[in-house]
This record gives C-alpha cells, sequence and structure tokens, in this order.
C-alpha cells in the first residue's frame, strides 16, 4: 500500500512541478555529473542571484520528492500524508490564482542515486543542462541527453571530460583549454578565461586549484544569461562553501580521477 501511494504521489509531484514552471516560465537549470555538482550549483547561483529571482536546492537530493519540492518551493522533508494533501493542494490553488512569477531554478543532481536522477528527467525538461565530471560506463547520462536531446536544451560541458561518451547530437556550449565558445588554462594559482575578445583572470583560492575547472562551468551559464565577464568577476567574489562540503568535494574528485587514469 504504501508503495503505491508513493508511486501516485511521485507522479502527481511530477505533473504539478511540470505544470509550475509551464505557468511561470521558469528557466530551470540542472546541474548533472558524479561529482562536483554541488559546488558548481553554488557558484552558478552567485552568478545570477543579482541579476534575477533565483532559487535552488539548498541540501543535497536525497530522495524522490528533493527536485518537486525545489521547483514548488517548499521545504525538503518527509510529510504525512495529511501534510502532502495540503501541499498538493496549495498547490493546485497556487496554480490557479497566484500571478506569474518569472524566474529561475538551479537544481543539481548527483548522478550516483541514478533512480531519482532518471525520475526527475521523465518530467523535467531544462533549459540549461551543465554536465560535470561523469564516469564514462555511466549509461545514465546518455539515458538523461536523450530524453532532453530537443531545441529547449543547451548542454554546457567541458568536452575532455566526455572523451567516453562518444558523438552527442545536442545544441552545446562548450568550455575546454581550445576549441571550445569560452576558453580557459591555470597558470599557478591564476585561472585565465577567454570569451571571444573578452578575457578575465581569477586568483584560485589556497587548496582550491579543483575549483579551476568548476568555475568555468559556472562562467558558462552566466555568459548564457547574458551577464558581462567582468561582473561574473565580481559575483565570484561573494561564493563562499562550507569547508567540510568543499573537503568532501574535492575528495570524491580525487577518487574520481584515481578510478579513470
Amino acid at each position: 500500500m504504501k508503495k503505491l501511494l508513493r508511486s501516485i504521489l511521485k507522479n502527481i509531484l511530477g505533473v504539478l512541478s511540470r505544470s509550475a514552471i509551464a505557468k511561470h516560465n521558469a528557466e530551470v537549470i540542472v546541474v548533472i555529473g558524479w561529482t562536483g555538482s554541488s559546488i558548481v550549483r553554488e557558484l552558478i547561483y552567485n552568478m545570477l542571484e543579482d541579476e534575477f529571482n533565483v532559487r535552488r536546492n539548498t541540501k543535497e537530493v536525497w530522495w524522490d520528492f528533493s527536485i518537486p519540492m525545489t521547483i514548488l518551493g517548499y521545504k525538503d522533508k518527509k510529510r504525512s500524508i495529511i501534510g502532502w494533501i495540503y501541499i498538493i493542494s496549495k498547490v493546485y490553488f497556487s496554480l490557479f490564482f497566484r500571478k506569474r512569477y518569472s524566474h529561475k531554478i538551479i537544481i543539481n543532481m548527483d548522478t550516483s542515486y541514478e533512480d531519482i536522477a532518471d525520475y526527475w528527467s521523465k518530467y523535467i525538461h531544462p533549459d540549461i543542462v551543465v554536465l560535470q565530471k561523469e564516469n564514462p560506463s555511466s549509461k545514465l547520462v546518455k539515458k538523461i541527453i536523450k530524453a532532453n536531446d530537443s531545441e529547449k536544451t543547451l548542454f554546457v560541458y567541458d568536452p575532455r571530460s566526455f572523451k567516453g561518451f562518444g558523438e552527442i547530437n545536442i545544441r552545446e556550449f562548450k568550455y575546454s583549454s581550445k576549441n571550445a565558445k569560452l576558453i580557459y588554462n591555470v597558470k599557478g594559482k591564476i585561472l585565465k578565461m577567454k570569451y571571444k575578445d573578452k578575457g578575465v583572470e581569477v586568483d584560485l583560492p589556497e587548496g582550491c586549484l579543483f575549483l579551476k575547472d568548476l568555475i568555468p562551468a559556472a562562467f558558462s551559464v552566466g555568459i548564457l544569461e547574458g551577464i558581462d565577464m567582468d561582473k561574473l568577476k565580481v559575483n565570484l567574489r561573494k561564493f563562499s562553501f562550507h569547508p567540510r562540503q568543499l573537503k568532501k568535494g574535492m575528495k570524491r574528485l580525487k577518487k574520481f580521477l584515481h578510478k579513470n587514469k
């Protein structure tokens, strides 16, 4: 019985999330990958929050309902049956009577939780998908690319991280050390980025050299949103992340690199 109710609730929330996105014309930016997605989410949030109305998940996606709760604007927590009925009723009321509220939603998805990522990919078709470092054996990223292979979705990625996926026929914005729209290189602790005829330099924090591959992903989204490179650099200065989460991100990144030498 519980399994049936859970399945029904998942479908209802999925449909409501899709309806809410359509009503408010919300732009959905999804960061997916095996590592670094939460850091990139926060970087993008810092890049955009001064320019737009922005919302993002503030905790890790940990179960099927995390994504819908972020999209619908409710706290991500477990509820009783009565609690869920109350939420669904409020959402229905909002869809019919609330004025349109143009905003952007940033969601990160750790693709090691394949069943959760598979669930949201059936209902949510993002405007921008930022692909982070991923295990080449992952079938999920291919599935997500296929599910969102349309004129709407734009994929942002570093092609060096996706050699194991073969050719992908998608709308794309590449960032890399060469042959990309956003070119970036690192000299010492200085990250140099160039888009068209505009370039900026960013000082990488002590012990955070791994950010060199994450900051360009966030800058790429900022560029796509029409924000000037100098403004993006200013917005980057506001970025802060809990040391334990940065440490966790570094640990997972090192594990990923070790496995794929």
